[in-house]
């Protein structure tokens, strides 16, 4: 997975970046790799702004893109970590909906498959 993660008005600790990677495989594990394992990643962390020291403060916003699929999340927190963990089930959720409509037209295709065979027999 190629990951670039981009901080605006925060510093970038390695703790944030393994815990960006860490949720991040969690994700790429839905993703079928198998065939191509080029998944282009772009993470972007960051302050609302720079004064702002209560409230909504963090935001975080993931794009993905594996084969022809785009996947965007986003998500404003008071915590980063919680920014974070929202973007993930974000994706997950976005991912496995995806893959949910692959598998209901591989599931038509094959019953009229089936039902062709039947007709000619």
């Amino acid at each position: 997975m190629n990951v670039n993660i981009v901080a605006t008005n925060i510093e970038l600790t390695e703790a944030i970046k393994a815990y960006v990677l860490k949720k991040l495989k969690s994700v790429e594990r839905l993703l079928d790799t198998t065939k191509d394992k080029e998944i282009k990643t772009k993470v972007e962390l960051g302050k609302v702004t720079k004064r702002q020291s209560k409230g909504i403060i963090f935001a975080v916003e993931v794009h993905m893109s594996h084969r022809k699929n785009e996947f965007t999340a986003s998500a404003k927190a008071s915590d980063l970590y919680a920014a974070i963990d929202i973007v993930k089930d974000e994706l997950m959720r976005e991912i496995k909906s995806v893959k949910g409509k692959k598998e209901a037209e591989a599931k038509k295709g094959a019953s009229k498959i089936k039902k062709i065979m039947r007709e000619e027999i």
